[in-house]
């Protein structure tokens, strides 16, 4: 049996692995409101001046990416109490740090991503606000686990 210093760490090995593949995923939920962004304003740049925001594909953008940032989320909080709750003798606090770092590491990956680009479009404006939902979206899961049911009713271990 893995003490709470060895399942920390395999976990948290398995987590940055799926939550590098992960800000894929959420990177494609934000491709509907990229795409409302070039059609309501082609020549978008957020931090040219140009006024060319887009703020419906703000919005759908956002939407999307939550969703997914979202559902990561409630994985890894889902995966926690799980856990916990069929191995007593783990440190409960400390995977709970774990779990919570391993939460935010999609949208925080593609924030990193984000920072690097001089033009930002709508999908780097998004992944600021995303990230601010999931980091929420964490200690909501955490707190009201029924909350996870009615939308991500799908994510294992969840429900």
């Amino acid at each position: 049996m893995l003490s709470t210093i060895g399942f920390v760490i395999l976990f948290a090995v398995g987590g940055i692995v799926l939550a590098a593949i992960w800000t894929f995923f959420i990177g494609f939920g934000g491709v509907p409101g990229a795409i409302l962004s070039h059609k309501l304003a082609p020549n978008e740049n957020w931090h040219d001046g140009s006024g060319n925001y887009s703020i419906p594909a703000l919005v759908v953008c956002v939407a999307g990416q939550s969703y997914l940032a979202l559902a990561f989320s409630a994985f890894a909080v889902a995966y926690s109490r799980d856990t916990l709750t069929k191995r007593p003798d783990l440190i409960g606090w400390v995977i709970w740090m774990v779990a919570f770092v391993i939460a935010i590491l999609p949208t925080t990956f593609a924030l990193k991503d984000a920072a690097k680009k001089v033009a930002k479009k709508t999908q780097d404006v998004a992944m600021t606000i995303t990230s601010a939902i999931g980091v929420i979206g964490f200690w909501v899961f955490f707190f009201l686990p029924a909350a996870m049911t009615t939308f991500w009713g799908w994510v294992p271990f969840v429900g």
